[in-house]
């Protein structure tokens, strides 16, 4: 399973971290054949003044020190219904809840715990039909582990 990398292919809705400084991603700028040229973002908090980088600049900064916070794959489609997904390093579903009007301060909490454990966080849309993400069994294999061990 392939995921987009915001460190080098932004969308809105991404949040990265690095040194401290938190970027929340509001629009890009592309060239007609699709090539990004630039990145809008808010630094700070989601409601800070909007700044710009042209895209080098971006995937300067976003180097391997930086931190994904969250891949937000939803491209503003407010039609379908959005989830919030925590990954495995093998791609496999660990965790998810969906983005309830209401729920927001508890789905912030939920995104935060995922990443303090190490899992990829993502924002989804998930349509009718849309096949299900296959769990993770490497960590069920580790708490089976764990509990045998204990």
């Amino acid at each position: 399973m392939t995921f987009r990398d915001p460190k080098k292919h932004p969308q809105p809705g991404d949040v990265l971290r690095r040194f401290g400084s938190t970027r929340y991603v509001t629009d890009v700028a592309s060239k007609a054949s699709g090539t990004l040229i630039s990145v809008y973002f808010n630094a700070g908090t989601p409601d800070s003044q909007k700044s710009n980088v042209n895209i080098g600049t971006w995937r300067s900064w976003a180097n391997a020190d930086c931190e994904v916070l969250l891949r937000d794959d939803t491209n503003g489609d407010t039609s379908a219904p959005h989830m919030y997904i925590a990954t495995h390093r093998c791609g496999g579903l660990v965790a998810s809840s969906w983005d309830d009007p209401g729920y927001e301060a508890e789905n912030r909490q939920n995104c935060r715990d995922w990443l303090s454990r190490g899992y990829a966080v993502a924002k989804i849309i998930v349509r009718e039909a849309t096949p299900p993400l296959p769990w993770c069994e490497c960590i069920r294999r580790e708490e089976a582990t764990e509990k045998t061990t204990a």
